[in-house]
């Protein structure tokens, strides 16, 4: 497995490192897994639903159109590489996992 940071910026764009657990009980973050954000959602891993859900959630989150959220990596896998284009809000379930700024 590829070595990643959980979350960084590139350019204006938020990439998040995320592991997936579908079908749980409620939406949410729930911390760090090996080396990934760990993220439970209610949707099941099946027919691409659990990934639609993440993306919705997120954008939702993030005060994005669902179209700004995409999987750049891990489509058919439970670690993804997520990028957020240009996210007007950054939840506090995320802010945590932020590089600090350096300047």
């Amino acid at each position: 497995m590829a070595t990643h940071q959980t979350a960084t910026w590139q350019n204006s764009d938020l990439l998040l490192y995320i592991y997936l657990q579908p079908q749980a009980t409620e939406d949410k973050v729930v911390g760090l897994f090996q080396d990934a954000i760990k993220i439970q959602i209610t949707a099941p891993a099946v027919e691409n639903k659990a990934n639609l859900h993440l993306m919705k959630w997120l954008a939702k989150a993030c005060k994005v159109p669902k179209r700004n959220v995409t999987i750049e990596s891990g489509l058919h896998s439970r670690y993804k590489l997520i990028r957020i284009k240009s996210p007007k809000q950054i939840p506090a379930h995320l802010m945590e996992w932020l590089p600090k700024e350096s300047t």
